[in-house]
C-alpha cells in the first residue's frame, strides 16, 4: 500500500524546553495529510507550512503504519471541525487510489 503525499511540503514546530533551554525543531517532511481547520468560535493559529504541488508515494509495508503529529494554538473558548484527508494507493501512479477523509469536532471551554 502506498500513500500520496506532497513530495516538498515542510511544516516546522519550534518550542522551547524550559528545563534546559533548548529548541526543538519538529519538522514532518512527508506528509500524510495537511490539516484544514474551520474554527466556528474563536480562532486558531497554524503553523507554518511550506509546500509545491510536486506529489511523491510512500511505501507502507503489510502490518505497517505511519503517522503525523500536528500542533495548533487556539483561543478559549474555541469550536472548530479538523479534517486531514489522505489518499492511498494499491501502487504508485495508479487509478487505484482512495481519498479517506475523516473529520472531527473539537471543543474547549474556558476551564480546559
Amino acid at each position: 500500500m502506498y500513500y500520496e503525499t506532497n513530495a516538498y511540503c515542510g511544516t516546522y514546530y519550534w518550542s522551547n524546553n524550559t528545563l534546559n533551554n533548548t529548541i526543538f525543531d519538529r519538522r514532518i517532511y512527508y506528509p500524510i495529510a495537511i490539516p484544514r481547520i474551520r474554527a466556528h468560535t474563536g480562532s486558531v493559529f497554524p503553523v507554518s507550512i511550506v509546500c509545491t504541488l510536486d506529489f511523491g508515494y510512500e511505501k507502507v509495508l503489510p502490518s505497517g503504519m505511519v503517522a503525523n503529529e500536528y500542533y495548533f494554538v487556539v483561543t478559549k473558548p474555541f469550536k472548530g471541525e479538523i479534517r486531514a484527508p489522505a489518499t492511498v494507493c494499491l501502487k504508485p501512479f495508479c487509478n487505484a487510489c482512495r481519498v479517506f477523509d475523516k473529520g472531527i469536532i473539537v471543543t474547549t471551554s474556558d476551564n480546559t
